[in-house]
């Protein structure tokens, strides 16, 4: 990023990396690579960090996207009650003023916070509302033609419904993830 010439390029790259770094530190946290996941999301907070520092306003969106990334990054490196209230407030934000598809990523990386506080603290109310985002969440990548985590979507609220006692509901969302996934595989 320091290569290029314009402040905000610059500042686009620190955050598509940050975001990546925290995207890939997700993906290994889920494959149980806690380790790697951690190094890879304090790469993530130090590239947020750092384009913060730059002499650079960004478009509100663009800010408020790194505000969710910093927040998925700290879920990562298990900084779970700091990156509560942060991303609860940049939530706000964007289901007043967000895009779509930004209220989608908003929600699922705060249903993912909130997941983990609800397994660590065996907290039921974390997990219902857990499950409501994941549904929001769902609903705008669907609309946003993100069928990626629209899957990704459908999977979590298989496995976090199935993890709150719901068999049933758990299998409907798996069954929709299992279908979504069948008609891509055939698309491709």
């Amino acid at each position: 990023a320091s290569v290029l010439p314009d402040l905000a390029d610059q500042w686009q790259m620190l955050q598509l990396s940050a975001q990546q770094h925290a995207e890939l530190a997700q993906t290994l946290r889920r494959r149980g690579d806690a380790e790697r996941a951690r190094a890879l999301a304090a790469v993530a907070i130090a590239q947020a960090t750092e384009a913060r520092e730059m002499a650079w306003e960004p478009d509100p969106a663009d800010a408020d996207l790194l505000d969710v990334v910093q927040a998925w990054a700290m879920t990562c490196t298990d900084e779970l009650d700091t990156a509560l209230g942060p991303l609860r407030r940049v939530r706000r934000r964007v289901q007043e003023s967000g895009g779509l598809w930004l209220r989608g990523y908003t929600d699922l990386v705060l249903a993912r916070l909130l997941v983990r506080i609800a397994q660590r603290d065996d907290d039921e109310e974390y997990g219902e509302e857990a499950i409501e985002l994941l549904v929001d969440s769902a609903g705008c990548f669907v609309a946003s033609s993100d069928r990626r985590r629209y899957r990704q979507c459908l999977l979590e609220l298989g496995q976090n419904s199935a993890a709150l006692g719901r068999p049933g509901e758990a299998l409907h969302w798996l069954e929709a993830y299992r279908a979504d996934t069948g008609r891509a595989h055939s698309r491709g």
